[in-house]
C-alpha cells in the first residue's frame, strides 16, 4: 500500500497489524481531533462521505465497503475515540462530546460538508451530528442505528452492569468470533473468516479499548436499555439532511421496529430492510448495500 500527500496537521503512519488486503487503494492516517490521536482510512476522490462504526468495533467494520464506495467519491472511515487504533478521550463520552469530536475531525482533514453513514453506535453519533450541525451534513445513512428506541439486546444490558461487564468481555480471538456470531445472521456466518476475526480482535485487544467500550456503552445503556436521553426519534421531524435507513430484518442487537419508527418520523426518508440479515448489512449484504448507498448519495 502506498501513501499520498497527507492533509495539513496529519501524519502518515505505517501499516498497523490489521490486514488491509480487503481494502484496496486505501491509506491509513492519524490526525489530532479534540486532543485525541485519531486513526482513519481514506480512499477515492470526489464528494466526501464519512463511515462511522459501531460500539467496540473499528474501520474493519467497513472492509467490504470502502473500496466499492470510493470509486466515485472520497471515502473516510474513522476509528472513534477509544476504538480501533484511536486514543481514548480524556473526557466522558456524551452526545455533546460526539458533536465536538466530529467538528474537530472534519476541520482537521479540511472537510466543510460531508455525507455520513453510521452503523449502530456510529449511527447515533451521525444522527445527533446531523441534527446539531445541519450545515455540515449533506446526506445521512443510518445502518441498524442506535438512538431510535430503548430496546437493545440483553447482552448489552448485562454488560452495562459494573464488574459483570469487565468479567464477561473477551476481546481475544475466541470472544471476537462469538461477538461476530451475535452480530451476523446465522445464514451469513460463513463471512466470519479467520482474517476478519484477526482484524477485529487486533483492535479490540489494544490497551484501553476494553475500558473504552464499557465506558461508551454505560454512557448510553443501562439494564433497562438505551437511556431515554439518547433516544432522538422525537427530533427526527427537524432533520434537514435527506435520510436513508438500512436495517437487517433479523437484527438481534437493535430491533427492526426502530427502522420503521425512524422512517415514519422523518418526512421524505427512505427505508430498506434486508431479509436474512442481522446487525451488519454492510457486510452481510455487501453488494446490495454498496449499490444502495451509491445510488442514494448520487440521487
Amino acid at each position: 500500500m502506498t501513501y499520498g500527500v497527507c492533509y495539513a496537521e496529519t501524519t502518515c503512519q505505517p501499516d498497523h497489524d490489521v490486514s488491509m488486503s480487503a481494502i484496496k487503494s486505501a491509506e491509513q492516517r492519524d490526525v489530532q481531533a479534540l486532543g485525541v490521536r485519531t486513526r482513519y482510512v481514506e480512499a477515492g476522490a470526489g464528494d466526501p462521505v464519512v463511515l462511522i462504526h459501531g460500539l467496540g468495533m473499528s474501520t474493519a467494520s467497513w472492509r467490504a465497503n470502502i473500496s466499492p464506495l470510493s470509486g466515485k467519491r472520497h471515502v473516510l472511515a474513522v476509528d472513534l475515540p477509544g476504538h480501533g487504533y484511536s486514543e481514548m478521550p480524556r473526557e466522558r463520552y456524551s452526545l455533546e462530546f460526539g458533536v465536538r469530536f466530529m467538528d474537530a475531525l472534519l476541520d482537521a482533514v479540511g472537510l466543510a460538508r460531508v455525507s455520513l453513514v453510521g452503523e449502530s453506535m456510529g449511527g447515533l453519533v451521525a444522527l445527533n451530528y446531523a441534527l446539531e450541525r445541519p450545515e455540515r451534513v449533506a446526506r445521512l445513512v443510518l445502518v441498524d442505528s442506535g438512538g431510535l428506541g430503548r430496546e437493545v439486546a440483553l447482552f448489552l444490558r448485562v454488560l452495562s452492569i459494573p464488574l459483570l461487564g469487565e468479567a464477561l468481555i473477551d476481546p481475544g480471538l475466541k470472544g471476537t468470533r462469538a461477538v461476530l456470531r451475535l452480530l451476523l445472521h446465522r445464514s451469513n456466518w460463513h463471512l466470519i473468516t479467520d482474517d476478519l476475526v484477526r482484524d477485529v480482535a487486533a483492535a479490540r485487544t489494544r490497551p484501553g479499548n476494553k475500558q473504552a467500550l464499557l465506558a461508551a456503552l454505560r454512557t448510553g445503556v443501562n439494564v433497562w436499555g438505551q437511556k431515554t436521553e439518547f433516544v432522538l426519534t422525537a427530533r427526527l421531524p427537524r432533520l434537514q439532511a435527506p435520510l436513508l435507513t438500512v436495517w437487517g430484518a433479523q437484527d438481534g442487537v437493535i430491533p427492526v421496529s426502530h427502522a420503521h419508527r425512524a422512517h415514519q418520523a422523518a418526512p421524505g426518508s427512505r427505508l430498506r430492510v434486508f431479509d436474512q440479515c442481522g446487525h451488519w448489512p454492510q457486510m452481510e449484504k455487501a453488494d446490495q448495500f454498496n449499490a444502495l448507498i451509491d445510488e442514494f448519495l448520487q440521487s
